[in-house]
């Protein structure tokens, strides 16, 4: 066997498996397809991106053998490889698969589940608890109210009285300051009546003379 020949079969044996691993990839599509409702749009989106990505992984296989050439050997080897696939092993992958996602999706809801019981759970004690509080600091809000208009009912006459001397005492002090100042005004006027005074003798006197 040469060994051009022997190239091509280890060629075509890595297209059949090159298509066993892209119907797998796709049956992988299948089961979260089987376990979680796809709509349309999401189908459509999931089958373009799917098959750029097997075209993409196709022309990496066949750069890196036949130089970027696609062979009919390849393709049929891809071919043999999806159908083989496909018509053996790919329904006992996707329902084991699809059982895969199956327990990770029911395990997930269940922790979700006691998660949320759980916070809501610790929510309710927690506005039990904030009700609680905001009761008793009303009461106690309420209680420090009442005593404090008590010690002031206590404590008004008191401090009426004390406020009434304090006041007295000032007016007093004021008052005394008034009365020990000298009025000015008062000097002033008795200094005009004294130069008036003065004023007329020296007039008196000079008609005399």
């Amino acid at each position: 066997m040469s060994d051009v020949i022997r190239k091509e079969t280890v060629v075509f044996f890595l297209s059949i498996a090159h298509g066993i691993g892209l119907t797998a990839l796709y049956d992988l599509l299948r089961a979260l397809r089987r376990v979680f409702r796809h709509g349309t749009v999401a189908v459509s989106a999931e089958d373009f991106i799917f098959w750029m990505a097997a075209g993409f992984l196709t022309f990496c296989l066949a750069f890196s053998e036949t130089n970027g050439v696609i062979r009919g050997y390849v393709a049929a080897g891809i071919a043999i490889g999806v159908i083989l696939y496909h018509q053996t092993a790919s329904p006992w992958v996707v329902k084991g698969l699809a059982g895969i996602f199956s327990a990770v999706r029911w395990i997930v809801e269940f922790l979700l589940r006691r998660l949320r019981r759980c916070l809501g759970f610790v929510g309710r004690i927690a506005g039990r608890f904030g009700a609680f509080l905001l009761r008793h600091l009303h009461r106690c809000l309420g209680m420090a109210g009442r005593i404090l208009r008590r010690i002031g009912r206590l404590f008004a006459r008191p401090i009426r009285a004390v406020r009434a001397r304090v006041r007295g005492w000032v007016h007093s002090r004021v008052r005394r300051r008034r009365d020990t100042e000298p009025d000015m005004s008062s000097k002033s006027d008795r200094k005009r009546k004294a130069k008036a005074i003065a004023g007329r003798k020296n007039g008196s006197e000079d008609r005399q003379g």
